[in-house]
Parts: structure tokens; C-alpha cells; sequence
């Protein structure tokens, strides 16, 4: 079964000085739920394609399993919401020194052979 999401542009108070919010989701209850995805005025290219995609697999993931995995926020009027932020992680750069120092990885299987388990 198909459900139709409605996509518009809506200007709701986001602050400039926060560029990172890019919309949100609404769920409203119902057979079938109404799926609302609301996006900043003038979200387009990459952005607006990231988003699309992100709303996507939350939209499948709420109808497959509901609000909780995904921190859905029930709103006043029963139906449920989630804002859109995109975060720039930064790029982690681990080495195996990192990950097992190396008196961790010299000393590991002597500890296992000299073990009485």
C-alpha cells in the first residue's frame, strides 16, 4: 500500500542563525495517516534531496514500527512530529593503535592461552 506524503515549503520561525534546520515530519493518525513534510522556503538542490531521502526512510521506518526508535514527539493535537537537522560529523580518522594499544594486542592472547577458562 502506497500513502501519499504532502511536501510544501512552510516558513515556520525557524531562526536564521540556526541554517542547519531544514523542516520537519508530521504523522497525524488515521486510516491511512496522513504523512506532512514541511521544508524551509527556498531548500532546494543537495539539501533538499538529503532531505527528501531522510523522510523517506522515516516515514517507513514510523509506519513499520511507530514513534519510539526514532524519538517522534507527540504533538497537542495527537499527531506526531520530527525535526529535520542536518549535523556535519566530523571525520574519524582511527588507526589499529587506535582501536587496540598496543599492549592490549601483545599481551591478548597470552592472557586467553594462560587462562583457566
Amino acid at each position: 500500500m502506497q500513502i501519499p506524503i504532502d511536501l510544501c515549503e512552510q516558513a515556520f520561525g525557524w531562526d536564521p542563525d540556526q541554517p542547519n534546520h531544514h523542516g520537519f515530519l508530521i504523522v497525524e493518525p488515521g486510516t491511512p495517516p496522513v504523512l506532512l513534510a514541511r521544508i524551509r522556503p527556498g531548500l532546494d538542490g543537495e539539501l533538499l534531496d538529503l532531505f527528501v531521502e531522510w523522510a523517506l526512510r522515516l516515514f517507513a521506518r514510523f509506519l513499520k514500527h511507530g514513534p519510539e526508535p526514532d524519538g517522534w514527539e507527540r504533538r497537542s493535537d495527537g499527531a506526531w512530529q520530527a525535526w529535520a537537522r542536518l549535523h556535519q560529523m566530523p571525520t574519524l580518522r582511527l588507526s589499529t593503535d587506535t582501536l587496540w594499544p598496543r599492549h592490549a594486542r601483545s599481551t591478548r592472547g597470552a592472557r586467553r592461552a594462560g587462562s583457566a577458562l
